[in-house]
């Protein structure tokens, strides 16, 4: 029965962090009166030495707060959200969870106050070399909050992305651009959707441009991908949406070309992309077609007189 009790709190933590995460902003995560800072950071290590990073608790009720401390392990899905893993996820190859060293179980944060807490990363021979990834789990006592009609306690999470060096391996590349996808286009898109696959073993932030080149080789769109937090994890795939934007007029008709190209953060691995198509300018077509009626109209009154 216990047992069975445990296994219902982690899942329930794993739903309530997994929203929670969803609506953070890159630095705070909050759950209205109390906060964890930061929301995820990155912490190198070295082979054979122990790393270190702090975390911050802050109350901002009339209350004191105590938080239970824990780890979990977390991965990422092809929209960038982040899937935190039970305490049974033992075969995952990124886990980081158990490399942790949390100094206590709780903390107690006075009312309108904040708390540290300070927690070591220890490298074992098992740690492989790459990226590894979890979470430091606040759980607040006595702070419940409702949401539709289900009643639960808050559990805020600090993700560590840590990256132990001396073994990486890059190998990003660009999988799939949403368009175009025919050969024939009118208008183009407010934006064009980059599909990455990451096949190394390190989380990398892929960077680049979108830039789209008319008949006469004139730079008629383009977008820039230049995000902090695009990490797309080892082993995994991610789509992110690059907006474009136009720099210059456009022909009522041209054959364009895209290229998509560039780089991962750590300028390891670079990527290229190239495609050609027919374009028309959305007015120009609308005439065309007006034109078109028009003429079929005027063959069809010639023919019955």
């Amino acid at each position: 029965m216990n047992l069975m009790l445990r296994l219902i709190t982690v899942r329930t933590v794993i739903v309530v962090l997994s929203v929670l995460y969803i609506s953070a902003t890159p630095h705070v995560t909050h759950a209205k009166n109390i906060v964890i800072e930061p929301a995820y950071q990155t912490i190198d290590i070295q082979k054979g030495e122990t790393a270190q990073a702090t975390i911050t608790l802050t109350n901002n009720t009339n209350t004191p707060v105590t938080f239970n401390l824990f780890t979990l392990n977390f991965t990422q899905n092809e929209n960038g959200v982040v899937e935190f893993l039970g305490k049974d996820a033992t075969s995952y190859s990124y886990a980081l969870a158990s490399y942790i060293s949390l100094p206590q179980d709780s903390i107690t944060v006075e009312a309108q106050s904040k708390d540290t807490v300070t927690i070591t990363i220890n490298d074992r021979q098992d740690l492989s070399p790459g990226g590894h990834y979890a979470a430091v789990v606040a759980q607040a006592e006595g702070v419940e909050q409702v949401k539709s009609a289900t009643q639960f306690t808050p559990a805020l999470a600090s993700l560590l992305l840590l990256r132990k060096t001396g073994g990486e391996i890059f190998n990003l590349s660009l999988k799939q651009v949403s368009w175009p996808f025919r050969i024939i286009h009118v208008g183009y898109p407010k934006s064009v959707s980059l599909t990455f696959q990451n096949e190394g073993n390190i989380h990398v932030i892929p960077r680049g441009r979108v830039e789209i080149y008319d008949i006469f080789g004139r730079l008629t769109y383009k977008g820039v991908l230049n995000t902090a937090s695009k990490y797309i994890f080892p082993s995994s795939r991610r789509t992110i949406d690059v907006p474009i934007s136009r720099v210059a007029f456009t022909l009522p008709v041209s054959i364009d070309r895209i290229i998509v190209k560039g780089n991962d953060s750590l300028n390891k691995v670079s990527y290229t992309y190239q495609e050609t198509y027919v374009y028309i300018h959305p007015l120009f077509a609308g005439i065309a077609i007006v034109a078109a009626l028009l003429l079929c109209y005027i063959v069809f009154r010639l023919k019955k007189v």
